[in-house]
């Protein structure tokens, strides 16, 4: 008698019982209910609830009227201490942002949310459909209970619609469809430049058709954007970054630059990002013919992350797509439980050790420490070729590398 050796059978734990599709439709009923509640919390008469979204949509409407995108209107988001968090998302942006600008913000919010829900959603099933459902219930897990997710729901913020783009460009290079793929990685780069480092990877690594694609995107983009707000817009945008000098201090902050910030040494902060990068580069550049697009894709993302002056532990939604389903080594298995921690449990470490240097230890860099453990383990993969097969795939198969 056969017996199911699939993946999907040979998983066992408190969820052995319930099936991938399962968990997704349950995942599914659990987003939807959380954006009703988010939206249904709005209080438009005292501005409360819009959060990042209502940045965005003040930017949006200032860029219709011919003001400056990048600063504090009535919904601007403001902290407890009353610092304004301004869009600091590139001019680029800004035709999506008027679209929503144009309508009133209760509604506008309301079609943000559920668009980004609905837009994560069928990523998710797509991805899952892609490997025929035979994927862990642990990542399932984690993609729906990840507190990036839920966060991106509360905040108002554009992850969501980012994961699904990214999605769409994993799905295109595994299909091998490389110029599509490098059309949605151009996106993403025009909307977090960061990211610039993912096309720059595959260019050095040998794979210049979707490197190509990409750039030639985000010039086009950037052209557009000149044309419709000037060059002034990007000057307005570069002095709302340089005014998010605070933006270190947050828990959810993951970058090197962030992390030095923190340790009060603020010239490694200025030097170890950049010597990651070049390393990063220059290890891509000797590895190029050897590894495949995903691990080059995955190594150059988790790099762009953390050698960022910049960066949210949000940005880590964008690796999902290319790590569902993978068989994940130490490192990043405990950085992704990292990652899963809940967002009050550091508020709460932080209160009851503030002043300490176990802040500074534990609670403020829970989520960096996270990040760096799934850098190093996708690291470890481009040494060691086995790791690079993925659950329920034959030894050997790969993405196409061109």
């Amino acid at each position: 008698m056969k017996t199911n050796t699939s993946p999907e059978a040979r998983q066992t734990g408190p969820f052995a019982s319930v099936s991938t599709k399962s968990l997704f439709y349950i995942g599914c009923v659990y987003v939807l209910i959380a954006a009703a509640a988010f939206c249904l919390a709005l209080k438009p008469d005292k501005h409360i609830g819009f959060n990042d979204f209502g940045s965005f949509w003040e930017s949006g409407r200032a860029a219709s009227h011919g003001l400056d995108p990048y600063a504090k209107y009535p919904l601007t988001w403001e902290f407890a201490d009353s610092a304004a968090d301004l869009n600091l998302n590139p001019p680029t942006v800004l035709p999506l942002f008027q679209a929503f600008g144009a309508v009133n913000a209760p509604l506008s919010m309301w079609l943000w949310t559920f668009l980004n829900a609905v837009a994560f959603l069928v990523a998710v099933a797509a991805l899952l459909w892609r490997k025929q459902w035979a994927v862990p219930r642990s990542h399932v897990l984690w993609v729906f209970l990840a507190p990036t997710v839920l966060d991106s729901l509360v905040l108002g913020q554009i992850y969501l619609a980012l994961f699904a783009i990214s999605a769409a460009a994993w799905l295109c290079l595994e299909r091998n469809r490389p110029i599509v793929a490098g059309v949605l990685i151009g996106l993403i780069v025009v909307t977090k430049p960061n990211f610039g480092l993912w096309p720059l990877g595959l260019l050095l690594a040998g794979h210049r058709r979707p490197a190509f694609a990409a750039g030639a995107t985000a010039f086009a983009m950037i052209a557009l954007s000149l044309c419709l707000y000037g060059s002034s817009s990007y000057s307005e945008w570069l002095v709302a970054i340089a005014s998010h000098h605070y933006a270190h201090l947050n828990v959810t902050e993951v970058s090197l630059r962030g992390f030095f910030e923190r340790l009060a040494l603020p010239t490694l902060a200025h030097t170890i990002p950049v010597m990651l990068g070049v390393g990063v580069s220059a290890w891509i550049w000797r590895i190029r013919g050897k590894a495949g697009v995903a691990d080059i894709s995955l190594l150059a993302m988790s790099t762009a992350i953390l050698a960022s002056p910049l960066a949210w532990c949000h940005y880590t939604l964008l690796i999902v797509p290319g790590m569902l389903g993978r068989r994940l080594n130490g490192p990043t298995t405990a950085g992704a439980l990292l990652l899963a921690i809940p967002m009050f449990v550091p508020l709460i470490v932080l209160h009851g050790l503030s002043g300490t240097t176990m802040q500074t230890a534990l609670a403020d860099n829970i989520y960096f420490l996270g990040t760096c453990l799934v850098f190093l383990g996708i690291g470890l993969e481009t040494l060691a070729p086995p790791y690079r097969r993925c659950i329920g795939e034959p030894a050997g198969s790969a993405i196409p590398s061109r």
